[in-house]
């Protein structure tokens, strides 16, 4: 095993070549002229972490820097994409070395969370992320649609995804706040190369106001809605309507949504005939426990202290702490030489605080430890609905 933390490298514009042939390389894509744009937008906008061996690029992650809306409250957030290696360096430590300089880095730079998208859970967990993401999807035979009349009033527009942030960005950032990414110009534009086949059909209400969106594609006979948004009950008859006019064209349907509390009779008129799945997603960590407790929108107003042992390979947030809110305004301060009254590690809290899996849920399986008083109190402070997370890196 070859130990690389001696050369570790921020990239700069000079070493782009080297990233783009190791993508490449790492993980087999097509060189296309969109997938080539895409990465090198990608590269332009974030930190990129590398280690050289001889003047040659082997193992790099790339931090894309973002902003989250957390159920109203904003933090920064890093993005983690593209971490790779070239095959005779998998077995070094250059993963572990480049993430813990990329986790340094954030919490000096203030960055609260960061979420990935993993090829391993177990692999992402080493660094202290956790699944709290989730996807509902419905496959059906287009014949078993619910079929529903078109609205009095209203009207659909279709448009290429290229399009979406002139048409749909106001609405996209401000019902989208319960953790997604809050999209800059070049992440809209990214995410048009990512899906270059995609569309978008919108519904304008009387006063032509956008009232929701659907965003969508078709592939092997299959029409497959990607993402859909109704604000209002016309929005809704709308968007369906214009699904039920491909029924002759496209044999089965597809409805993916990050909404998993979606109802499946609503879409279906027959729910037995559908199959739905619930998909694990992307994982989120905590990089900065107090700035994110300090800024967390708390669910109660006031809570009396309780010290809390949280375990995490980070050592700033591996610590006892004693934590109170008044008025809605929390406090929390390291307390090592205190009995903690719970202690948890690092990927639970995260479940709970991202409203996932609630800390009582998490006592029942062993684990969290501690009063049980204590850690229906704490539940109290989170949101109780699950983080949605619509972008991909």
């Amino acid at each position: 095993m070859r130990n690389l933390s001696k050369t570790t490298y921020l990239l700069d514009k000079n070493d782009y070549e080297q990233y783009r042939d190791l993508f490449f390389y790492s993980f087999d894509e097509p060189e296309s002229d969109a997938e080539k744009e895409f990465l090198k937008r990608e590269f332009e906008h974030s930190k990129v972490y590398g280690i050289k061996d001889d003047g040659q690029l082997q193992v790099s992650i790339t931090c894309v820097p973002f902003k989250v809306n957390f159920f109203g409250k904003e933090f920064d957030m890093s993005g983690i994409a593209n971490v790779m290696s070239a095959p005779e360096y998998m077995q070094s430590n250059g993963v572990d070395t480049l993430m813990d300089r990329a986790f340094t880095d954030m919490y000096r730079n203030g960055t609260t969370l960061s979420y990935l998208g993993p090829f391993s859970y177990d692999y992402y967990r080493r660094f202290g992320y956790e699944q709290v993401f989730e996807n509902l999807k419905i496959t059906m035979p287009f014949t078993k649609l619910a079929r529903y009349s078109k609205p009095s009033m209203g009207r659909l527009k279709r448009y290429k995804y290229s399009q979406a942030q002139d048409v749909i960005g106001d609405l996209f950032a401000s019902v989208n706040t319960s953790g997604t990414v809050a999209r800059k110009t070049w992440w809209w534009k990214k995410l048009a190369l990512w899906y270059p086949d995609d569309l978008l059909a919108v519904y304008y209400d009387a006063t032509d106001e956008v009232r929701g969106y659907m965003r969508y594609t078709f592939h092997n006979g299959t029409f497959i809605v990607r993402d859909m948004y109704y604000q209002t009950p016309d929005a809704f008859l709308g968007l369906m309507h214009f699904i039920n006019k491909h029924r002759s064209i496209y044999k089965d349907i597809v409805i993916n949504s990050t909404d998993t509390s979606l109802r499946i009779n609503n879409f279906s008129t027959n729910p037995t005939d559908a199959k739905v799945e619930i998909l694990p997603a992307k994982m989120a960590r905590i990089v900065d426990i107090k700035k994110f407790f300090t800024d967390y929108p708390v669910q109660v107003d006031n809570v009396e202290q309780i010290n809390l042992e949280v375990n995490d390979s980070l050592s700033w947030n591996n610590h006892i702490w004693t934590l109170s809110v008044k008025d809605g305004v929390v406090n929390i301060e390291k307390s090592d030489s205190e009995i903690p009254e719970v202690i948890v590690d690092i990927q639970t809290l995260t479940k709970a605080m991202f409203g996932y899996q609630s800390l009582a849920d998490s006592f029942k399986v062993g684990n969290v430890l501690g009063n049980t008083d204590e850690i229906e109190t704490l539940d109290k402070l989170f949101v109780h609905e699950k983080a949605q997370l619509k972008d991909f890196f």
